[in-house]
């Protein structure tokens, strides 16, 4: 049995009552305005404080491993010591300076963890799909944030999230009941063999490092006044990991350049080469990238379907289901 098999993390739901008092309670912050985010298995709000600060409060999955949990505080503070200018939130301690307590809910522990809040607007709401001309930054971010990483200490113990790259065979196979479209399956099935033919071969060979493994319009913030939007920060330290170096270019690529794109390989040409300026890649990473890339898509595809078969009603992974098949078709 995969450990994926019976893998089932419904958001938490804190009502609003219950969030104004851990901000008040463990951060002293009195909220004028709460603004639920949207997460596959989290709880996450934008707050704004009577005195007018903005917050990102973030809490996590009572199920979600404490070495997850440690690895994504880890990597905050490491960007924050390598580059203070790199756009990315900081972590705000408690009141007794805890990063990140926990509050008991049901019986269950639920960590939580506030964050600065970064100016700008989601790539994905403005404008529909990245221009053209926006590729090339993202890849060049993508390379920067892969080469400040690079010497980040890895965890202590190997991931077991489904969105490691390392694991996305078994995780199609565990979730490929939860896609009831027989074409979609097969979709599954094509990338699968893709990549056990053209990837598997050199995956022992690729380099690993701590990765973001999350860069996605979504997570990307942009200043919409610019021509073309220019990147403001990146959000949502959540997947981060130790798996494939490359994993992060494969992400990049597959959550952007690949977003309805008529010709995605050559869209793609120039986040890559920007990308590889950056963190320059080894050939064994450019032969994998194209079957990583639509194993990654397949992955998110299949997730949202086990996801909503156990939360019909998140809205976040509603919108983000209609998205990737017609991508994989």
């Amino acid at each position: 049995m995969s450990m994926f098999d019976e893998q089932q993390m419904v958001c938490p739901q804190f009502p609003e009552g219950e969030v104004r008092a851990i901000l008040r309670e463990q951060y002293g912050i009195a909220a004028a305005a709460l603004k639920p985010l949207g997460s596959f298995q989290d709880q996450n709000f934008a707050v704004t404080s009577s005195d007018g600060q903005q917050f990102v409060l973030k809490i996590a999955n009572h199920a979600t491993p404490p070495a997850e949990l440690a690895l994504q505080t880890r990597v905050l503070a490491h960007l924050a010591a390598r580059d203070l200018s790199f756009p990315t939130p900081r972590l705000i301690p408690t009141l007794d300076g805890a990063a990140m307590p926990t509050v008991l809910r049901d019986g269950e522990n639920y960590p939580v963890r506030l964050l600065s809040y970064l100016p700008g607007e989601m790539l994905a709401r403005v404008g529909g799909l990245p221009a053209p001309a926006l590729l090339e930054p993202i890849g060049a971010f993508a390379g920067r944030l892969a080469a400040l990483l690079s010497d980040c200490p890895p965890p202590d113990a190997p991931s077991a999230s489904q969105w490691d790259l390392r694991h996305a065979p078994a995780v199609l196979r565990a979730f490929r009941k939860h896609v009831a479209d027989p074409a979609h399956r097969e979709l599954l099935d094509y990338f699968l063999d893709l990549h056990e033919r053209l990837a598997a071969p050199l995956l022992a060979q690729l380099p690993t490092a701590v990765i973001h493994d999350d860069i996605t319009t979504y997570n990307l913030l942009v200043d919409p006044a610019t021509d073309p939007p220019a990147i403001s920060g990146l959000i949502d330290f959540g997947d981060v990991m130790h798996s494939y170096a490359v994993g992060e270019l494969v992400v990049a690529v597959s959550e952007t350049a690949l977003t309805g794109a008529r010709d995605p390989l050559h869209e793609a040409a120039p986040l890559v080469a920007a990308f590889d300026r950056a963190r320059p890649l080894s050939d064994d990473e450019l032969a994998v990238l194209f079957p990583l890339v639509g194993l990654r898509r397949c992955v998110v595809a299949a997730s949202a379907a086990q996801q909503l078969a156990f939360e019909p009603d998140n809205a976040y992974v509603q919108e983000l289901s209609t998205q990737d098949w017609p991508v994989l078709e």
